[in-house]
């Protein structure tokens, strides 16, 4: 019930935004034609397809600064947001294309430009390369564990408590070596219920392969024309992008006296989805699935946790070898628009759940005594749904506000965790 109000309040937020933006097009792309004088301009949104229209007029489109008009516009079939823009010849020294008004449909309503639309002109080879390059990399580029500095403070409210403070901490500090990964993870809160007591740090190598590689190689061999279209239209359409391997260690601890520490050699297997849009190009989701992972280590040390009615706690059980699979899945939903006129900048809905198999006995605390014990072989798993409201932002850093859903257990101490927690958020991309 709880997290479907979490929706709920999502849905509601991205349709006012949606519904107070001031409707606008631009020109993603214009590529030159390698083999003849022609533009290929991919707008922002769907044109209409009225021959009056003013982007179909030759005498109010031109090519900057040579101000050259073109002596036919065509809109593509496959697509309502291109033309095709042919000119008897394309001068040197040519480097924009220019539209004096543009006519587009936006949410089923006919809008028009309040002004030129503008871009620079590119290479199509050199475009070509760039996209195949952000297709091979879209696995990465989806986002996951480390991709983001996170620090995020304030109420933690559980079933049998009042409100404590807490912080949740995720730093992506950059090694500036290739393909490896380093990162800092904090959770903690001074409410029983709500204190997961973890605390994890480490590096990996990540190492990421494409979905349908035969796709990128055809399209690599393709030249321009609508056998090239057709690929792309193709390749945008997969739901997967790709897949990573990591291989990394890290050091779990319990944060609170890090009386609990084990090393951890962490692997993993991810599959990873594009980021898909919605909402007008405006809303966009992404997700992964992590069927098979595998943790295992060794322990540095377990001391006892003192209670406050015992003097002197025993010490707990050994706990040597650590062996875990792990598997889990996420997903994230948001609707980013910096040019909106409210304060609301982006909206995102993310929810992540982990499951751990343990095949050895591993340390614990103990919810009754507050002591450190053993915990049984078995399945711990833990949930955690987040609503972000951004409110403000600057280049790569954007601020705002949380509510957050937590439920399940953590390594190293698996202390069980049932709150919700609502404060500042501040997240900086890498």
């Amino acid at each position: 019930m709880r997290i479907s109000r979490f929706t709920a309040a999502f849905t509601l937020l991205a349709a006012v935004a949606q519904a107070q933006d001031v409707p606008a097009i631009k020109i993603d792309i214009a590529t030159v034609s390698p083999k003849a004088p022609v533009v290929m301009v991919v707008f922002s949104e769907q044109l209409t397809a009225t021959s009056t229209a003013a982007h179909f007029d030759r005498m109010r489109v031109r090519l900057m600064p040579t101000n050259v008009t073109p002596t036919g516009i065509s809109q593509n079939i496959a697509s309502a947001a291109s033309l095709t823009v042919v000119f008897t010849a394309i001068p040197a020294g040519t480097t924009r294309i220019c539209f004096d008004s543009v006519q587009f449909t936006k949410s089923g309503v006919i809008s028009e430009s309040s002004g030129q639309v503008c871009a620079d002109l590119s290479d199509f080879e050199a475009e070509k390369q760039a996209r195949l390059k952000a297709f091979g990399e879209a696995a990465k580029a989806a986002g996951g564990k480390y991709d983001k500095d996170i620090f995020a403070s304030g109420f933690v409210t559980t079933a049998s408590e009042e409100s404590a403070g807490g912080a949740d901490l995720s730093l992506t500090p950059d090694l500036n070596i290739p393909g490896l990964e380093s990162f800092v993870r904090i959770k903690k809160a001074t409410a029983d219920e709500g204190d997961a007591r973890h605390f994890e740090a480490g590096a990996e190598f990540s190492f990421a392969g494409t979905w349908k590689p035969s796709e990128m190689r055809r399209m690599a061999e393709t030249p321009p024309g609508e056998e090239l279209n057709k690929l792309l239209r193709a390749r945008q359409s997969n739901i997967i992008a790709g897949w990573l391997v990591d291989v990394g260690v890290k050091l779990e601890g319990d944060p609170t006296n890090f009386n609990v520490t084990n090393f951890v050699m962490d692997s993993g297997f991810q599959l990873r989805t594009m980021t898909k849009g919605f909402l007008g190009r405006r809303g966009f989701w992404r997700g992964f699935i992590l069927p098979v992972g595998v943790e295992a280590g060794q322990s540095l040390g377990a001391g006892a946790v003192e209670a406050a009615t015992v003097p002197a706690a025993p010490a707990a059980p050994a706990v040597n070898k650590i062996v875990r699979y792990k598997g889990g899945a996420g997903l994230t939903i948001y609707f980013d628009n910096p040019n909106t006129q409210i304060p609301l900048r982006r909206i995102a809905l993310e929810a992540n759940t982990v499951l751990r198999q343990l095949f050895r006995d591993e340390s614990r605390i103990n919810d009754e005594t507050k002591l450190i014990d053993t915990t049984d072989k078995g399945t711990h798993a833990y949930t955690e749904v987040d609503l972000k409201v951004f409110v403000a932002e600057t280049a790569k850093t954007r601020y705002g506000l949380k509510i957050s859903f937590n439920r399940g257990r953590l390594p190293p101490v698996y202390a069980e965790v049932k709150s919700f927690d609502f404060g500042f958020l501040m997240e900086t991309d890498k």
